[in-house]
């Protein structure tokens, strides 16, 4: 589940306690924040942001992002995994299955008959009507793996159930697609987690022990490289935040960053030769895939990293970054401005005949008053600011190594509060989120909620 920044939960709390918007503000629970972007592999105009109050989607690029409510997506206060297969078809887990829809479109579809929650989704880079998703039955503590061949239609099992074993993430070798990894821990107290590795598309796994996987550090793949299948890149979602590396599908592992706060983006290169990660209130650290030499590059991070041949794509905080979508032409050091949150359009143009048409424009009135963000929404002649986090000018080295589990690995540390490389006339993030909330209070928290024109 998404971290929400401490700002951002703050600042939630105030608008509601100065009244100036309170019910069903904060659409599940959580003040409206995203935390996955992914784009169709065919056509990089057709897009979808995933929030804590729904989806957008963009079929022109990001000129315009619809918003769809959870409940027409078969889902409700959860953060479910997606993904986009060439053409378009979103397929995502949910506790009740694995739904699909076209981007665009105004229904969506939901396969039921599996014992547990699908808990994460992939799709095979040379096939592209496949998708694979991942069971995980938290009552019998069992998981296994389904793929699709029809884009989300029907499903067959290709794997064995793991038996007391919990699972939390798949992958898929973008260089062979019959090499298949899969994470998570075993059932029972102070067990390490493991990454499973298979090399026939499912149908034998070889498992590994993740080292310092213990307690709450539940491993997660971040991303395996794109060339060399043996590569994996795992997070453990735990404080101090660490990222491991496998060079050989498991066997060993290098552990080359660790932060303060938990690892919330990551992202390589298209050609796999940088990687980037990034915490939202640590920063962000980049590294060459040779040498895994992380420098920290910012000292406010993202929540997200989507990067292809389009660009760098980050998720932000609005009252932190200044933008929900933002677009780095110097590998994350700034970003140019893609979307706000009161940028949103609800006009999807589905009849009320349709499921999202039916449901979601009920649910738009009480959501849309907490979509609040600086006002511009790409419509006028000047081009979108550029947002520098503070620390674009300088950063703190660090060196990496090899890891093990004795806690000795040279490892790349954030600075704490009051981040030491920040510029002395770099403006702080709390800075900008105090002058919003003054803003807010003098003006009443003026809304611009822009709707598509045509």
């Amino acid at each position: 589940m998404l971290r929400l920044t401490g700002s951002s939960a703050a600042l939630g709390a105030i608008l509601c306690a100065s009244s100036l918007f309170c019910a069903e503000a904060r659409a599940n629970g959580a003040f409206p924040a995203v935390s996955q972007f992914v784009f169709d592999p065919a056509n990089p105009e057709q897009m979808v942001l995933r929030g804590t109050f729904g989806m957008l989607f963009s079929t022109d690029g990001g000129k315009v992002f619809n918003w769809i409510c959870e409940p027409a997506l078969h889902y409700q206060n959860i953060l479910p995994a997606i993904t986009v297969l060439a053409g378009g078809e979103l397929v995502y887990g949910v506790p009740d299955g694995a739904a699909h829809t076209s981007i665009g479109t105004c229904d969506v579809d939901l396969v039921e008959g599996f014992d547990g929650e699908i808990v994460d989704v992939t799709r095979s880079r040379d096939f592209p009507d496949r998708v694979l998703v991942l069971e995980a039955d938290f009552i019998t503590h069992e998981s296994q793996i389904w793929e699709s061949s029809d884009r989300g239609a029907s499903y067959t099992a290709v794997s064995q159930r793991f038996s007391d074993f919990l699972a939390t993430t798949l992958d898929v070798a973008p260089s062979d697609p019959d090499v298949i990894y899969l994470s998570g821990k075993p059932t029972g107290a102070d067990i390490k987690g493991r990454l499973y590795r298979s090399v026939d598309h499912g149908a034998t796994f070889v498992e590994h022990d993740v080292p310092g996987s213990i307690g709450l550090a539940w491993p997660y793949i971040a991303a395996v490289d794109p060339t060399r299948s043996e590569r994996v890149y795992v997070r453990l979602d735990d404080l101090p935040g660490r990222l491991k590396v496998t060079d050989d599908g498991g066997e060993t592992w290098v552990e080359p960053l660790a932060i303060p706060s938990a690892l919330e983006a990551f992202a390589l290169s298209p050609d796999g030769a940088t990687v980037l990660v990034s915490s939202v209130s640590a920063g962000t650290f980049r590294a060459s895939a040779d040498t895994l030499e992380f420098e920290q590059i910012t000292c406010s991070g993202v929540s997200c990293f989507t990067w292809n041949d389009a660009g760098l794509f980050a998720c932000g905080d609005q009252f932190i970054n200044g933008f929900i979508l933002g677009r780095s032409n110097d590998q994350g050091v700034s970003y140019e401005r893609l979307l706000d949150l009161n940028c949103i359009h609800s006009d999807y143009g589905c009849s009320g005949d349709t499921r999202i048409g039916s449901i979601c424009p009920m649910h738009w009135t009480m959501i849309s008053p907490a979509l609040l963000g600086s006002g511009y929404c790409g419509q006028d002649s000047s081009p979108p600011p550029i947002f520098t986090p503070p620390c674009a000018s300088g950063g703190s080295g660090g060196s990496g190594g090899q890891g093990g589990e004795s806690g000795d690995t040279p490892r790349v540390r954030a600075h704490g509060s009051g981040c030491g490389c920040r510029s002395s006339d770099s403006p702080s993030p709390r800075a900008g989120l105090a002058a919003m909330l003054a803003l807010a209070a003098s003006l009443g928290v003026r809304r611009r909620r822009r709707r598509a024109s045509q």
